[in-house]
């Protein structure tokens, strides 16, 4: 009885220790991209456009491999491939954050700042001009507290 769970015991433990052995460093895989915009979608990245090279700041040898030239992942709170293209721009994408037929004036009708040719709202708006979300959402505060 003894002999069967001596054997129960190793069979468990290498059966544990087996599941982990194709683990792979996900580092690794920004050596397969080959382009700035398919390296940039991954976080772990930076694109070295002297080289042409995908690489992992934490796998190089040298802390300074592309110096000043490396181009890294930017989470703009956009989707992976919008902040690649982003990155990949270094901010300069083309777009519209002025309203149709308006050329000059605030961007963004003075509401948000224009991050890549997209608007990106102000977090607190002006006090004095509520949006209808905020108003909403006191609304809706106010209707729990009552």
């Amino acid at each position: 009885m003894h002999i069967s769970f001596i054997y129960l015991f190793c069979f468990s433990f290498i059966a544990v220790s087996a599941r982990n052995a194709f683990i792979m460093d996900e580092r690794f895989v920004c050596t397969v991209k080959r382009s700035c915009l398919e390296c940039l979608k991954l976080s772990q990245c930076s694109w070295c456009p002297t080289e042409n090279k995908c690489f992992s700041k934490t796998l190089t040898k040298s802390s300074d491999y592309c110096g000043n030239d490396t181009i890294r992942h930017v989470d703009y709170g956009f989707s992976f491939e919008e902040n690649a293209e982003c990155s990949c721009s270094k901010g300069e994408v083309d777009g519209n954050c002025y309203p149709p037929g308006v050329t000059e004036g605030p961007e963004c009708s003075g509401r948000g700042t224009c991050v890549c040719g997209q608007c990106v709202c102000n977090p607190q708006p002006d006090p004095q001009y509520p949006t209808k979300v905020k108003s909403f959402f006191y609304y809706l505060i106010r209707l729990r507290t009552e």
